[in-house]
């Protein structure tokens, strides 16, 4: 059917492009037509802090924060009429009201003056008895002004607070952020302290701070925050340092994909496959199903893609990734370069295709000149009886004649659930590059109206050309931990790819440190590659192996660089090793947490029934093993109880397949707050690829720890109605989850005992370590030349040696370290096509 012209708004910052005018002046000057107004809407990135200073002040400056790393977290919200929010009536002077999540701030607006006269902080009501300025008008270069304001609220007590503030313009030049430059601009320092108060205790908090504020004529809203300083709460102080920076909403982004809409003349043809097309199913509530063929070959930024991963919640990326609602910000802002990026959004919502009776469906379709995904009547997850509400259809159309990515949006409900309604970015729409750092993002408000479409064109010509290098992977594709048994020895490596849009020709420095446990540097190693192709990968072996001398979690870093990368947010890939041993008792505890226990918890709202819990994903270092048994860390233990399960890896693409063992645990025996071990009564043996092991929940309210401190592992899984899917905070916490198993048949363990190639084998050095002499034994099958070679743990040979016509049996060479400095060392004996390598370590 042919779709009906509908407003489809282009949302923008706050702009005053059409009111001022755009010539350069020396010196700009604040008004209070640069206060925002109703209607207005604003979005702000979060950045790293780390080493970065606020800059000089004065004129003419130069302020380059080009290089601000996003962090995680960002800010959004809109200006509306103070009569329209919940408590808009305390404040009959206010003239605009800022909505950012659930805290609603009240200004008062004139030509002379902006002033701040009250609060709604989530219901908590904020007065003030004697206002705050926040600016006065006009401002421009030198101006200053104080003020001190009084403000109380009522939070079971009475707190009292006095504001003050020193506000001076003390800069104008030009400032560039990662996403904008922007000549003159004026820079405000705001001195700022207030205390709140509580009698009888008497109680205190007080915060200072310094906070830089960059403006624009030609905007309503600061640039770049800057702020610094410090927080006193009853005698514990504690400093800090925050950046923001204004997220710039256009239609058109940096390598020149635009959008038009239906709004703008834009004529859209839903295509129904639901007939002709192929039922996805495995889609559940937060998970994704992929890859899916396209049948097509599409160009996707500078990038051509063939396959697919759908997502429950609405959205489509062409690498395997889970992006669910995380706090009051549901979604990060399009683009944000993170560990999620390559994506599609044409509704990405906390979508469900999950519950009781959901008639939510998707179909999938090609031809030789297209791709279309469909969501059919999916709802929107709610905490209710069904665990849904509602139903949204819409579809998304690759095209090949032209690339274009079209939004069919045909039935979709009018607002999002009610437990987002008070949320930041609860539904996202727009598309991301590869590299996270180049995307448009069209809304983040609301749902997309039904009966509307909008389509996304690349350039006939791009407006860059992308240098950009990034290592993608360490030690194995899915970039995610490994086990290590101990005195084990072996190379590391790192996947490394041009992700830009042109050949690299020149150098690319690659360089990994592998740090030990107490966070110093244990190994490391630098590599050059000459240049990379367009689109090309490199597998790096570093020269310097591995000795896994010492238990424990290791941080293993890869960094890879080349003159002209304009992408500083992907150069380093960090990834989790540890190194494991056996126990007294024979077991091996095989677990990607480390740290204090319980600093955070995962447990899901109606969570019941063994169908919703978390799990993670290992591989032992050696075959075969025996699963006896798992452990979990529980933080609250509500009187329900958990089931831990065992499952192979033998399901669709190495997903959990048929379940190996279980038992569950009664909610009388769990324990809060301590490790609750289950030991299986008929143990699986494992001879090859790895293990699920999950933790499932009997009923609400149990929760399972998770570890905060990195490196994290990238292992762990939620899941939700039975279904597995990357755990939503995975990129930044593990799971509490040991996983018990014992060597079958006592395995030969490289780098342990003696080491048999084809019958030419080799001992472990006697003793090891060493501090004068040590005596190696080898066996030759056959006659022939044995070659020995000793290195220091940097690959620099100490020694080398070859004896020929060496005759068939047992032989042995002494090695000499009295004079070889402490360390670790290797020896590496090869005889008729056969090498062994080892480890001797010298203590003086």
């Amino acid at each position: 059917m042919q779709l009906k012209m509908f407003t489809f708004k282009k949302f923008f910052a706050a702009s005053l492009f059409g009111l001022l005018s755009l010539a350069a002046v020396a010196q700009p000057t604040l008004t209070s037509a640069n206060f925002p107004q109703v209607g207005d809407e604003f979005s702000r990135i979060n950045a790293n802090p780390s080493t970065v200073l606020p800059g000089a002040a004065g004129a003419n400056v130069f302020w380059n924060f080009a290089s601000l790393v996003p962090a995680s977290g960002s800010s959004s919200g809109q200006y509306v009429t103070p009569s329209s929010t919940t408590l808009g009536s305390t404040f009959p002077t206010a003239d605009v009201a800022n909505v950012s999540g659930t805290y609603v701030t009240y200004y008062d607006v004139t030509s002379a003056q902006s002033s701040w006269i009250g609060a709604d902080n989530g219901g908590t009501l904020i007065t003030f008895s004697d206002p705050l300025l926040e600016m006065t008008y006009p401002f421009t270069y030198g101006a200053t002004f104080s003020d001190i304001g009084d403000r109380q609220y009522n939070v079971g007590v009475v707190v009292g607070s006095r504001l003050t503030r020193d506000v001076i313009a003390d800069g104008y030049g030009t400032l560039v952020l990662p996403n904008a430059t922007y000549e003159n601009v004026l820079r405000v320092r705001i001195e700022e302290t207030y205390r709140d108060t509580t009698p009888n205790p008497t109680q205190y908090f007080e915060r200072e701070s310094t906070r830089y504020e960059w403006y624009s004529e030609t905007e309503r809203y600061p640039l770049l925050v800057f702020e610094t300083g410090t927080t006193d709460q009853g005698g514990t102080v504690a400093s800090f340092t925050d950046i923001n920076y204004a997220f710039v909403l256009t239609v058109a982004d940096e390598y020149g994909y635009s959008y038009t809409t239906s709004d703008e003349g834009l004529n859209c043809e839903w295509v129904d496959i639901s007939a002709i097309g192929t039922e996805i199913t495995g889609l559940a509530d937060d998970n994704f199903v992929g890859p899916i063929d396209m049948g097509i070959d599409f160009q996707f930024y500078w990038t051509t893609v063939n396959q697919v991963y759908i997502g429950s919640n609405g959205y489509i990326a062409f690498d395997d990734i889970q992006i669910s609602s995380t706090g009051t910000v549901a979604f990060p802002l399009i683009p944000t370069p993170d560990e999620k990026n390559n994506f599609i959004a044409p509704c990405l919502a906390d979508l469900t295709f999950g519950g009781v009776n959901n008639p939510g469906k998707c179909f999938v379709y090609n031809d030789a000149e297209r791709f279309i995904v469909t969501y059919e009547e999916v709802p929107l997850w709610t905490n209710n009886t069904f665990q849904w509400i509602g139903s949204n259809t819409f579809q998304v159309i690759f095209s090949v004649a032209d690339s274009s990515i079209t939004f069919n949006y045909l039935t979709m409900e009018p607002a999002v659930a009610t437990e987002y309604a008070a949320s930041q970015n609860p539904v996202m729409v727009g598309i991301e590059n590869i590299s996270g750092d180049i995307g448009i993002q069209v809304s983040n408000t609301g749902m997309p109206p039904s009966n509307t479409c909008l389509q996304f064109n690349p350039p006939d010509v791009p407006l860059i050309d992308v240098i950009d290098v990034a290592p993608t992977y360490n030690q194995n594709p899915q970039n995610a931990g490994f086990f290590v048994f101990k005195n084990d020895i072996f190379d590391l490596t790192s996947n490394i790819k041009n992700v830009g849009s042109v050949d690299i020709s020149t150098p690319v420095n690659v360089s990994t440190t592998v740090y030990d446990p107490s966070g110093m540097p244990f190994v490391t190693s630098d590599e050059t590659l000459p240049g990379l192709a367009q689109g090309q990968s490199q597998l790096v072996t570093f020269d310097t192996p591995f000795p896994a001398l010492f238990t424990g979690s290791y941080t293993y870093e890869v960094t890879a660089t080349t003159t002209g990368d304009i992408n500083p947010n992907n150069d380093t890939n960090i990834s989790e090793m540890v190194v494991v041993d056996s126990l007294a008792n024979g077991e091996i505890v095989l677990s990607y947490v480390v740290g204090t226990p319980n600093q955070g918890a995962v447990s899901w709202t109606g969570g019941s029934g063994y169908d919703d819990g978390a799990g993670i994903y290992v591989e032992p270092p050696f075959y075969p093993v025996e699963v006896v048994g798992a452990e979990y860390f529980v933080s609250t233990a509500s009187g329900f109880g958990f089931r831990g399960e065992v499952q192979d890896d033998n399901g669709p693409a190495n997903s959990p397949g048929i379940s190996l063992a279980s038992k569950d645990v009664p909610g009388t025996q769990v324990l809060s707050l301590a490790w609750n071990r289950i030991d299986f009564d008929n143990p699986p043996q494992i001879d090859d690829g790895g293990i699920y092991v999950s933790w499932l929940m009997e009923g609400t309210d149990v929760q399972l720890a998770t570890e905060l401190d990195p490196p994290y592992s990238r292992r762990s899984y939620e899941i939700l109605g039975d279904a597995w899917a990357p755990y939503r905070e995975g990129d930044g916490s593990d799971l509490y989850i040991r996983v018990i198993v014992k060597k079958v048949n006592e395995p030969i363990i490289p780098g342990v005992g003696t080491t048999s190639q084809n019958g030419f084998t080799v001992s472990d050095a006697f003793p090891n370590p060493t501090h004068d002499f040590a005596t190696i034994n080898y066996t030759l099958p056959t006659g022939g030349a044995i070659d020995f070679t000793l290195t220091d743990i940097a690959g620099r040979v100490i020694t080398q040696q070859t004896q020929q016509n060496m005759a068939a049996g047992n032989h042995n060479i002494r090695i000499s370290s009295a004079q070889l400095p402490n360390g670790v060392y290797l020896y590496t004996l090869g005889s008729n096509g056969n090498t062994v390598t080892k480890r001797l370590i010298v203590a003086h």
